[in-house]
């Protein structure tokens, strides 16, 4: 019953993922695997906190497809999302936290400012990685991936739910250690930072945001002007991640990581769970950070538009390997 609920829900070897510890499956599973749960418990009230987050394009088809078969079957549906995309799909009535209410259709789509621009791109590479390869079991989620990334360079990195690009994100920055293939780093431990999916594990329990800031911070790091510049109340500095909201805490992380002044900053789902004002005002402040200080960025994202319009190249992950693509 648990291996055709996630089958349903488009996952693919689902016999062999529910083997799995949830530290071993990507974002996107994990979420699907939470919506089974929740399925096979024939709800009449379904309520879904940014379902949608993490998700590629075919994932985030099954999920609509899933969730317009429950309202047909008589769920009725609640939901905390950001994603004007699925709530257009569902044709579902809005209604915003300042007691704004939109009717199906209103909503207009998120759209990005181009941002893209080459004149920020060096020449010298910054960090590089060859023929790496990374087993889970007996799976091979990397196998011979190649990047070279050059200062000041945006790198979008694109792929399906599950092919290993959070995987990718850890090696990159040194948190997780590859089976195989050679890794060129900047020699200073803090040169990349890293921005993960979970930003509330990122950041240290019971502390304050301005605590953590003064113990990494390089000099003459402005955290007021700088939190100001990612839409972030200046009173979450004084607050720990357990009195933050999600996106707070995604922005503080980020918040963090730019504070060491570093050479690379890898962001898997930057934008995931963020109002569209805040999220354009990260990708601003990200881009601003990218000119002043040629910081090199690599952005995971299930958002093409996103990466089209910020990136210098897109790479996807696709069976373990990665290619540019030049369509984009």
């Amino acid at each position: 019953v648990c291996t055709e609920a996630l089958e349903q829900l488009g996952i693919a070897d689902a016999d062999a993922l529910g083997q799995r510890l949830p530290h071993a499956i990507s974002g996107g599973q994990a979420q699907r695997v939470l919506l089974a749960v929740a399925l096979l418990r024939k709800p009449r009230l379904l309520v879904a906190d940014e379902p949608s987050a993490s998700l590629d394009d075919e994932s985030f088809g099954v999920l609509v497809t899933k969730l317009r078969q429950l309202h047909q079957q008589g769920t009725a549906i609640l939901l905390a999302t950001h994603d004007r995309r699925l709530l257009e799909e569902l044709q579902a009535k809005v209604l915003v936290a300042n007691g704004e209410v939109f009717m199906p259709g209103e909503l207009a789509p998120r759209s990005w400012p181009n941002l893209t621009d080459e004149s920020g791109r060096g020449e010298v590479s910054i960090l590089r990685v060859k023929g790496l390869k990374v087993r889970f079991g007996d799976n091979d989620v990397l196998d011979g991936v190649d990047l070279d990334l050059r200062r000041g360079e945006v790198v979008a990195l694109v792929g399906g739910s599950g092919v290993g690009k959070t995987t990718l994100a850890r090696v990159l920055s040194g948190h997780h250690r590859p089976d195989a293939g050679l890794i060129e780093r900047p020699p200073r431990r803090v040169a990349i930072q890293l921005l993960s999916q979970d930003a509330f594990a990122s950041l240290t329990p019971g502390r304050t945001l301005r605590s953590m800031l003064s113990e990494v911070s390089a000099p003459y790091f402005d955290a007021e002007a700088q939190a100001a510049a990612l839409s972030l109340p200046v009173a979450v500095l004084d607050r720990s991640a357990a009195e933050m909201s999600g996106g707070e805490r995604r922005r503080a992380a980020l918040l963090r990581a730019m504070a060491v002044n570093p050479d690379v900053i890898v962001l898997d789902e930057p934008t995931a769970s963020l109002d569209h004002e805040s999220a354009v005002a990260v990708v601003k402040s990200l881009m601003a950070l990218r000119e002043l200080r040629r910081v090199a960025l690599v952005i995971i994202t299930h958002d093409r538009d996103l990466a089209r319009s910020v990136a210098n190249r897109v790479v996807t992950l696709h069976e373990g390997r990665a290619t540019s693509d030049s369509s984009e």
